[in-house]
C-alpha cells in the first residue's frame, strides 16, 4: 500500500464515521480504524516505498505484546 491508497483509506474511514454517528454501536470501532488509518498516512508520508506491516514498529510491538499476553495466559 502506498501514501496515497492509506489516504484514500483514512478519507474513507473519516467519511463513515461522519456519516454513521447514529450507529453508536459501531461507532468505537469506526474510531479506532480512523485513528490507525491516520497513523499509517503519518507513516508513510516520509517512506519512499508501500506500507508493510512487517516493517511497522508499531504493529510489531502490538504483536509482541500479544505474545507475550498469550504466552503468560498458558503458564497459568
Amino acid at each position: 500500500m502506498k501514501h496515497h491508497e492509506a489516504k484514500a483509506a483514512l478519507r474513507a474511514a473519516q467519511h463513515s464515521l461522519k456519516e454513521n454517528r447514529a450507529a453508536d454501536e459501531q461507532r468505537e470501532q469506526r474510531e479506532i480504524e480512523a485513528e490507525e488509518w491516520q497513523r499509517i498516512v503519518e507513516t508513510l508520508a516520509d517512506h519512499d516505498g508501500p506500507y508493510d506491516p512487517a516493517s511497522d514498529a508499531f504493529v510489531q510491538g502490538q504483536l509482541a505484546g500479544q505474545q507475550d499476553r498469550e504466552a503468560a495466559d498458558h503458564t497459568l
